[in-house]
């Protein structure tokens, strides 16, 4: 079960470094989603994210897909196929996205920022960034969460169920 502080640290993170799918004409109707494409296509392939059939079937283990790529991608944790290749040490990977995120650590690149007010600390995986964002989120008791910065003192304990960071202009909700 998510903490209430993993909750908070999700919130704030998705809503200040997910900036994708927040524009475009294409926008889809599924209650609570609101996410925007520029194409018809990538809005048809992502409202069937809201579907419940599963119609790929994994002939090894049974577990169910919405799509027969992430299937196909999916059996080679059984079949160990690792076509993709890391070109400076030669490691293998099933899918491309790991090949991606493995090459940030040849490189200096840092491209997660923190988005608390204040912190510039950058890193290279954006999982770091949201471990390094629990510093600034803390559960003081019930209800009542406050927001740390160690760069200045501009937030303090709020109660109830609302706190607004006013320089970003986003709510998240602690329960």
């Amino acid at each position: 079960m998510e903490s209430q502080i993993e909750r908070s640290v999700n919130i704030i993170y998705d809503k200040f470094i997910s900036k994708k799918h927040t524009t475009g004409k294409y926008i889809c109707p599924h209650e609570g989603c609101g996410k925007c494409y520029d194409s018809e296509e990538s809005l048809h392939r992502h409202m069937s994210r809201h579907s419940t059939v599963k119609e790929h079937v994994c002939e090894f283990c049974g577990k169910a897909f919405l799509r027969k790529s992430e299937c196909e991608i999916h059996v080679r944790i059984h079949t160990g196929v690792k076509p993709y290749c890391c070109n400076i040490c030669q490691k293998r990977f099933a899918r491309a996205t790991d090949l991606k995120i493995h090459m940030l650590y040849h490189s200096d690149e840092k491209p997660f920022q923190c988005p608390f007010p204040g912190c510039t600390l950058r890193f290279k995986r954006k999982n770091d960034a949201k471990k390094h964002l629990r510093i600034h989120v803390k559960k003081i008791h019930g209800n009542v969460t406050e927001l740390m910065s160690p760069h200045r003192s501009a937030f303090k304990a709020v109660p109830k169920q609302l706190i607004r960071l006013e320089s970003y202009g986003i709510m998240y909700y602690c329960n």
